[in-house]
Order: C-alpha cells, then structure tokens, then sequence
C-alpha cells in the first residue's frame, strides 16, 4: 500500500517460538534486517496473542521496494529482489 503519510506499507505475519512472539507481542519499536540489507519496522496488528501461537499478523514500514518490478511472487509468499 502507498500512503501520503505512511509512503510505502504492506502486511504480512511473523513467525517464530510461542515464547519469542509473547516477549516481543506489543513492543512498537521493533525493526527487522533482511538478508537484502532493508531494516523494516513492524508493528503488531493484531490484538491478542494465544499463548501456544507460534504467528503473528503485522504491518511493516521501512525500507519497502517501491516500484512493482522489484517484487516477485513464488506460490503461498511474496518476495523482495
């Protein structure tokens, strides 16, 4: 998604053990560093977390590829080039 105040935006889940995902569920200040180099912020959207939940729902900013061609899509994930 583009947005005016937000630029660019997008979703997706996170996974991990149940007991990382409950230290972290909640934090706002959380950012990831992909294998690309991109450092993106994430945020959870959801609000609650089952305690045996090994996923969560998030929304990301940051260092998002802008333009259509940089992303490719394989079957079930949505990838950066």
């Amino acid at each position: 998604y583009q947005t005016k105040r937000a630029g660019i935006t997008c979703c997706g889940e996170v996974g991990s053990s149940p007991g990382v995902l409950a230290a972290i569920f909640g934090l706002t200040d959380i950012q990831l560093r992909t294998d690309a180099g991109r450092l993106l912020e994430i945020r959870f959207s959801g609000k609650t977390l089952k305690p045996s939940q090994d996923f969560a729902h998030v929304d990301v900013r940051g260092d998002i590829p802008g333009h259509k061609r940089e992303w490719r899509r394989r079957p079930g994930v949505l990838q950066t080039v």
